[in-house]
């Protein structure tokens, strides 16, 4: 096939395949201001079973609207305080924003609990009941140490929608996790530190030791980021035990370089 042809034969696709996809999403001229929760079993306030299905399903025994956009409330939990300007939280924070402006949400339509530890499961427990109670349907709970207490309220409270920030545990219901691809972005900066170190011994600061996979994820993609520049290097790791330790991460940073940094 000669060269014009085949720019004519993937235009031909790309249009073929545009059309599909317009057909698929339809044309309504309406704007989807609904969550549901389709494909589960929900517990109603009286005790009673509702199937959740779309319209269309002719089994569903309760149908549902889902929830106006009005009504959405979010709730969210954090380890330490967006003000701070940099770190986790900020930068997670960033996040709640960017989807309360995509959304259209108003300020009074996000509750945030701030310097929540999240090695209390009692602090943990407390901040969502407050969420709760303050009407949110659904919350975001953005630190490791969530995971356990998330999980149970998410049981005691099956029409509220959870979801929980690194993790791995979910309900298929209304508990959910999510994370982002960062050991990606600590590959990148391996092959960075790599690139510029003089002495060959690279120090990284952990928040958990190796019985932690996302930590360990972390680790392994900094070295092989590391090695893909600069197989002579070595990574010396100091673990603080703590999601969020400022003083923690200073001290493991002082004695890292004291392996000759």
């Amino acid at each position: 096939m000669g060269r014009g042809k085949t720019g004519n034969f993937w235009k031909a696709a790309a249009i073929l395949l545009g059309c599909a996809l317009l057909t698929g999403c339809g044309n309504t001229g309406e704007v989807d201001d609904y969550a549901t929760n389709i494909g589960y079993e929900a517990r109603g306030s009286n005790g009673t079973t509702q199937v959740v299905q779309s319209e269309s399903g002719s089994s569903a025994t309760t149908q549902t609207a889902g929830i106006p956009k009005e009504e959405i409330k979010v709730g969210v939990i954090h380890l330490s305080d967006p003000a701070d300007g940099s770190g986790y939280t900020y930068t997670h924070d960033l996040g709640i924003q960017g989807m309360q402006q995509n959304l259209g949400l108003d300020d009074d339509q996000i509750v945030r609990k701030i310097n929540v530890n999240d090695g209390d499961a009692q602090a943990t427990r407390q901040a969502i009941q407050e969420c709760i109670d303050e009407g949110c349907n659904i919350i975001f709970t953005t630190s490791w140490g969530y995971m356990e207490t998330t999980a149970e309220m998410a049981e005691e409270y099956p029409d509220v929608y959870f979801s929980h920030g690194t993790g791995y545990l979910s309900n298929g219901k209304n508990f959910n996790n999510y994370f982002g691809r960062i050991y990606q972005a600590r590959y990148l900066s391996g092959i960075v530190a790599g690139m510029n170190t003089s002495s060959n011994k690279i120090g990284y600061v952990a928040a958990m030791d190796s019985s932690n996979s996302e930590v360990t994820g972390g680790i392994d993609a900094f070295a092989l980021g590391i090695y893909s520049v600069n197989p002579d290097a070595k990574v010396y790791v100091k673990v603080t035990n703590s999601w969020y330790d400022p003083e923690g991460r200073k001290s493991c940073g002082t004695d890292v370089t004291g392996y000759g940094l």
